[in-house]
C-alpha cells in the first residue's frame, strides 16, 4: 500500500518568534557597595525581593537600604514586570552607564545609584542618558543650591529624560526617595486597562514628608521641573511638578516608542512569506502599529480630544476626525508616490503618526456663588 504522501504532502510551516516588550519595570542600581564574593565572575546580581539582597550586601550596605525602598511600594516594578538589577563596586554613575548603555548584559529603563555625580556633572551624564530613548535616571540631591543650579541647567536644556528630585534632609535620605519614587513610577504597567499614572499625590512607603519645602522653594522647583514630597494637609505626598515635562509623558513616551520599535520588527519578521511594497502591504504593516496606539488609549495614555497644535499631516479632514474620535491618526505616503530609489531599496514610505495625550488634572480652582 502507498502512503498518502504519495498525492497529498502536507507540511507545516513554524512562525517565527517575534521579540518581547522591552522591560519597563527593570531598574538599575549601581552601588559603591562591593561585590559579593559569593558572586564568582558575575558582575551584577538580579532581585525580586529586599531579602535577597539582604542576604548578598547584609542590613548595614546602602544597597539593601534602597532595596526595601524600592520593594515597599505599592504598586512597585514587579507588578510591571521588573527586577532590581544591582551592579556593584562602582565609584562613578557615569562610567558605570556610559560602560552599560549600549551593552546587551541585561535591558533596563530606570537608573539609581548611590553614588550620584556632583553638582557640577550632572548634566553630563543627563545628556548621556537623554540620547537613549528607553531609559529614565532619577537623580535626587539634598543641596538646595542644585534646584536653581544643576537641575535648571538640567531643565533648560530639555533633558527631560532625567528626573531631577529634591529632599532637604540628609544625602542618602534624598536617595532613598528616589529609590522609592523609580520603583512607584516604574511599577506602571501599561499592557492593562486605564493603567497611567501621574506622580502627583502618590504616596511612598518608608519616605517622610520634607519638612524643609516652603512655599518659595516649592515654586522654585516648579519652574526647574523638580519633583519633591511634601505634608499637603497632614499627608505626605509626591509634589510632581512639569517644568521638565511631567514624568508620566516620558515614560509614556518610552512605552510608546519601545513599543512601536516591537510591534513593527514583529510584523516584518512574524511573516511567513513577505509584507509586498504595496497600499495592502502597507495596510498590515499599520495594523500593527495601529494596536499599539489603540492600547495606549485602553491603558489611558492617550484619548480622544481636539488636536490643537498646528502642525497636520496627511489628509486634513481624516487627522482632525481620527484624533477626535479615537486619539490618534496614521498616515503613510502613497506607495506610488515614493521615490524610485527607497522603493529598489525596499525602504517602506515613512509613517507618520499623532496622538492625543489624556493628560491628568492635578489642581484646580472653585466658584462659589451665593445668593442670600
Amino acid at each position: 500500500m502507498l502512503p498518502l504522501s504519495t498525492v497529498i504532502n502536507v507540511s507545516v510551516a513554524t512562525i517565527p518568534q517575534g521579540l518581547a516588550s522591552f522591560k519597563l519595570g527593570n531598574l538599575l542600581l549601581v552601588s559603591s557597595d562591593a561585590k559579593p564574593g559569593s558572586w564568582g565572575t558575575s558582575t551584577y546580581g538580579v532581585y525580586k525581593s529586599p531579602d535577597q539582597v539582604l542576604t548578598d550586601f547584609g542590613t548595614g550596605s546602602e544597597t539593601y537600604l534602597q532595596a526595601v525602598a524600592v520593594f515597599s511600594q505599592q504598586p512597585n516594578i514587579l507588578a510591571n514586570e521588573g527586577s532590581l538589577i544591582v551592579y556593584p563596586g562602582q565609584s562613578d554613575l557615569k562610567v558605570a552607564f556610559d560602560t552599560l548603555g549600549t551593552s546587551n548584559l541585561f535591558p533596563f529603563c530606570g537608573i539609581i545609584s548611590t553614588v550620584y555625580p556632583a553638582s557640577g556633572s550632572m548634566k553630563v551624564l543627563a545628556d548621556d542618558v537623554q540620547a537613549y530613548n528607553n531609559k529614565l535616571l532619577f537623580l535626587p540631591s539634598s543641596t538646595v543650591g542644585d534646584v536653581a543650579g544643576a537641575f535648571t541647567t538640567i531643565k533648560s536644556a530639555s533633558d527631560d529624560h532625567t528626573r531631577c528630585l529634591y529632599y532637604g534632609g540628609t544625602a542618602q535620605q534624598a536617595r532613598l526617595f528616589a529609590a522609592a519614587y523609580a520603583s512607584r513610577a516604574l511599577g506602571t504597567n501599561l499592557a492593562g486597562s486605564k493603567t497611567a499614572i501621574t506622580m502627583q499625590f502618590k504616596n511612598l512607603a518608608t519616605i517622610s514628608a520634607d519638612e524643609t519645602i516652603s512655599g518659595t522653594l516649592l515654586a522654585q522647583c516648579a519652574t526647574a521641573g523638580v519633583d519633591v514630597y511634601v505634608d499637603i494637609a497632614g499627608i505626605p505626598m509626591v509634589y510632581s511638578t512639569g517644568g521638565n515635562r511631567f514624568l508620566d509623558q516620558v515614560y509614556n513616551q518610552i512605552w510608546l516608542v519601545t513599543s512601536l520599535e516591537v510591534a513593527a520588527f514583529n510584523c516584518l519578521h512574524g511573516v511567513a512569506n513577505k509584507i509586498p511594497q504595496t497600499e495592502d502591504g502597507m495596510n498590515l504593516f499599520k495594523s500593527a502599529l495601529q494596536k499599539v496606539l489603540q492600547q495606549g488609549v485602553v491603558n489611558g495614555y492617550l484619548a480622544p480630544g481636539v488636536w490643537t497644535s498646528p502642525t497636520t499631516f496627511g489628509v486634513q479632514e481624516d487627522f482632525i476626525s481620527n484624533i477626535l474620535q479615537y486619539g490618534f491618526y496614521l498616515y503613510s505616503l502613497p506607495v506610488g508616490l515614493q521615490s524610485t530609489a527607497d522603493r529598489g531599496s525596499r525602504i517602506a514610505p515613512p509613517v507618520q503618526i499623532a496622538g492625543k495625550e489624556a493628560g491628568a488634572v492635578h489642581s484646580g480652582s472653585i466658584l462659589v456663588y451665593l445668593n442670600p
